[in-house]
């Protein structure tokens, strides 16, 4: 199952991923993120992309996204104010994320606060996982 909303960009840019991986990081996303952001179109995984395409598709983002990039369990790249900053294991491989409050379409606001932490398994599979930045603010 696909997630919604995908920009074309992103799709096509993908590439086969083992299936069961892909399960365990949407299951953990379940779990983890509240249902309106799953749904929302400000919301994206990339799944096994070159490093290349992705460092391309970060630099595309940056002026409206915060994000994060890892790559297997050990190093990754996260992006601040447009720059691609290296992350290590080290680090914990942790997006962190300021409190923001995001309007919903039901007329309600949603505040997005702590942080997200994606497990990455073992290998070369590259996860792309990003929020954009609140423009009323």
């Amino acid at each position: 199952m696909s997630l919604p909303n995908s920009d074309e960009i992103l799709q096509q840019n993908l590439e086969p991923v083992e299936h069961t991986v892909v399960e365990e990081l949407k299951t953990w996303l379940d779990a983890n993120l509240h249902a309106e952001w799953k749904q929302s179109p400000r919301f994206k995984l990339v799944e096994q992309c070159s490093e290349i395409k992705l460092r391309e598709i970060l630099q595309q983002l940056a002026q409206n996204s915060s994000v994060a990039l890892f790559r297997s369990s050990h190093s990754g790249w996260e992006l601040k104010e447009g720059e691609l900053i290296p992350i290590s294991h080290s680090q914990g491989c942790t997006v962190r994320y300021e409190d923001r409050t995001y309007p919903l379409a039901n007329g309600t606001k949603m505040c997005i606060s702590k942080k997200v932490r994606v497990e990455i398994p073992e290998g070369n599979i590259l996860y792309l996982v990003w929020k954009v930045k609140n423009s009323s603010r």
